[in-house]
């Protein structure tokens, strides 16, 4: 059984936060929500930032195998297992922008309950006809899950 944990959206605002560009397009991403979920042989945590008018939502989304240390970890390479996506608005998941280069850096061991760090990647869609690169900046995750909600 996966073991899912959502993090309050009330009481912690700006989990997970980047400078995002795709083309033209900036957004300073400052995550609504953020879940946590503890499978078998990673964390996937899945940070929401929702706008209005027009209603969308983006994510930026990472897959943590369990077992790393504190320490700064290269992107888009298959070796080491992390994974990090970015998916825009009223995009399918299967079209979304993974990371291609870039790093993220732990202050601490991740846990289910605390992630703490910054990271940085340049990524590009699953279609390759779709040259466009999504560069995410400045990012910061500061993440801690009371498990008591």
């Amino acid at each position: 059984m996966k073991n899912t944990i959502s993090t309050s959206t009330v009481i912690v605002e700006r989990e997970v936060a980047a400078d995002v560009s795709v083309l033209q397009d900036h957004l300073n991403f400052a995550s609504n929500s953020v879940t946590v979920e503890n499978q078998t042989a990673r964390l996937v945590i899945r940070a929401y930032q929702t706008a209005f008018a027009p209603f969308r939502i983006y994510q930026i989304s990472f897959g943590i195998p369990h077992g790393l240390e504190a320490k700064t970890y290269p992107l888009g390479t298959a070796e080491n297992g992390l994974l990090a996506h970015y998916l825009p608005p009223n995009t399918s998941p299967l079209d979304s922008y993974n990371a291609i280069s870039g790093s993220i850096t732990f202050y601490e061991a991740p846990s289910p309950t605390r992630i703490r760090g910054k990271f940085h990647f340049e990524a590009q869609k699953f279609d390759e006809n779709q040259p466009e690169i999504a560069h995410i900046r400045n990012g910061t995750l500061e993440i801690e899950v009371d498990q008591a909600k």
